[in-house]
């Protein structure tokens, strides 16, 4: 599906960067996309992607934000970043509405396992629900965490009442049909009421790079600036109240946190973004000099041919296999702890539980920049692996 842009309407698109990859089985439909910049505003997004109907079938089948063995199991960096968001949302409210904040009707929207929720919760906040298309997602919030969660998407989800805030906290950057995702929003929101928005901060794209080309992910077909969420959230009437940006340290990235009050006029003048396409060329740059280390050492499991197991089926390693010549290695195996993945096919290979790591020796391939330690840690001292253990 090639996309106009969704801001400004513009036809007159620049392609900078086709991302390549090769997925597991159930995932086919992402084989790749174009990075795109606007010509006439410079909102930057993917371009030719699954139809709107695949994607949403897709996030409906995804657990990957279920996060259900138990509440240990959220990622870290997770758990940082629904904290200092909820630091940021609270603090806004607290002055806003003082006491009276712990009565406004709250919509999570893209809410996972309702971590951010519980931080709400666990502070006072009395009137709160959740909304994800992937049904996991309902019962482990429930289990863990004791708040409501409504399976359905976006376009889908009806309610009678009215919210004070609706929050999308890492889901932005994940969507296409803007238009209508604005309007279903104002739908639900009060005359006056309140918007979260939580992105991939664009104007800081590579500012610390750990990990080559980690922006473009599977589903990350969004790259937002203050620029071009201003035009965008004009559009619809909205004004921003605050905008506040931090590193998160295990990916050494920037998230940008919003908040934008409704009910203000529309206004359709744009003013064109430059920062967002200076900073995506740069680390464009700065991505395929990092990419070529890391083929240094493919090159080396190509070279010799000795056997590797890949521990980790993810956007990096979708993104090795289809860039670089990982697909030359002797792969006899791909391994993830995550069960819903199991089972399924990577480059042919049968993706299993690293449980099968036991009593082996041939090298592994940690391929994630993220958790690799504590991947390597697990080898040592779960498996008391005394093979070769490869760290990117």
């Amino acid at each position: 599906m090639k996309r106009t842009c969704e801001i400004c309407g513009g036809k007159k698109i620049k392609k900078i960067y086709r991302q390549k990859f090769v997925t597991f089985s159930e995932s086919e439909l992402f084989s790749g996309y174009d990075v795109v910049v606007c010509k006439k505003c410079g909102f930057l997004f993917a371009s030719n992607l699954p139809s709107p109907k695949d994607l949403e079938k897709f996030y409906k089948k995804n657990e990957k934000y279920a996060y259900k063995a138990d509440s240990g199991s959220m990622p870290e960096y997770a758990i940082t970043l629904h904290n200092t968001s909820f630091e940021f949302i609270d603090t806004y409210l607290k002055n806003k509405f003082s006491n009276k904040r712990f009565n406004l009707a709250i919509l999570d929207v893209g809410c996972g396992s309702g971590y951010l929720l519980h931080c709400l919760k666990k502070k006072g906040y009395k009137n709160i629900q959740g909304l994800d298309p992937a049904p996991d997602c309902r019962i482990v919030a429930k289990k863990l965490y004791g708040v409501k969660v409504v399976s359905a998407t976006l376009s889908e989800y009806k309610n009678k009442n009215k919210f004070d805030l609706v929050m999308l906290a890492s889901v932005l950057e994940h969507m296409n049909r803007l238009d209508g995702v604005f309007k279903k929003i104002l739908s639900l929101l009060q005359k006056d009421g309140l918007l979260f928005l939580s992105v991939p901060n664009g104007e800081r794209f590579g500012t610390k790079l750990k990990e080559p080309f980690l922006e473009f992910s599977l589903e990350h077909i969004n790259y937002f600036t203050r620029a071009s969420l201003r035009n965008l959230l004009h559009k619809y009437g909205f004004r921003n109240k605050a905008f506040e940006t931090r590193s998160i340290k295990t990916f050494d990235s920037y998230p940008l946190d919003s908040l934008w009050e409704a009910g203000h006029d529309k206004t359709l003048t744009i003013k064109k973004d430059t920062l967002g396409e200076e900073r995506m060329l740069k680390y464009l740059v700065s991505s395929k000099d990092l990419l070529n280390k890391v083929q240094k050492q493919i090159n080396i499991l190509v070279k010799t041919q000795e056997q590797v197991v890949v521990w980790g089926v993810g956007s990096l390693t979708s993104r090795l296999l289809a860039t670089t010549n990982l697909r030359a290695a002797n792969i006899s195996a791909f391994v993830d702890s995550n069960e819903s993945v199991q089972g399924q096919l990577i480059n042919r290979i049968k993706i299993a539980s690293p449980d099968i790591l036991k009593n082996k020796k041939m090298a592994v391939l940690v391929s994630t920049y993220i958790h690799g330690k504590a991947i390597k840690k697990v080898l040592l001292d779960r498996y008391k692996y005394k093979g070769k253990i490869i760290l990117l």
